[in-house]
């Protein structure tokens, strides 16, 4: 069985494979996609910070995205409902709760940008019995042995 933890702004987000149980407790960040591509990071920070009391905030301006932590889940979720279809600017923005960044087949997909022959395993990850499970799980260690490559 293998454990997953991720730990997000205090908030821990727990998966166990195999036994398929999931615990995964809200975040207290927030993602936003569609900013004005010249909002600078005071006016990120202020106009994020209206509703509730921030407690850090990336913006990176080339993608048009950013992320915001609030001090309490709720706060996030209040934010995600106020902010989320808004315009900042002429832009409508979408809001949503941050999502951790890592997951159960990051090795996998990390492995796939470095060889493009393992897309099949990862195009058919949820449907393959116990027997290519295995198979997939022998290939992926097999393949990270031979290029010296460590799991995060």
């Amino acid at each position: 069985m293998l454990l997953h933890l991720w730990i997000l702004n205090s908030e821990h987000h727990v998966m166990t494979t195999g036994s398929r149980t999931r615990q995964i407790m809200a975040s207290s960040r927030i993602f936003i996609k569609g900013l004005p591509p010249t909002i600078s990071e005071d006016d990120f920070k202020k106009h994020f910070s209206t509703n509730s009391e921030i407690t850090d905030a990336k913006l990176i301006p080339h993608r048009r995205i950013g992320y915001v932590g609030y001090k309490t889940p709720e706060d996030a979720k209040k934010a995600v409902k106020y902010f989320n279809r808004s315009f900042i600017r002429m832009s409508k923005i979408g809001v949503e709760l941050a999502r951790p960044v890592s997951g159960p087949d990051l090795l996998l997909r990390y492995l796939i940008s470095r060889n493009r022959s393992l897309i099949p395993l990862y195009r058919n990850r949820g449907k393959h019995s116990e027997k290519k499970t295995a198979k997939t799980a022998r290939l992926v260690s097999s393949y990270g042995q031979k290029q010296s490559i460590h799991p995060l």
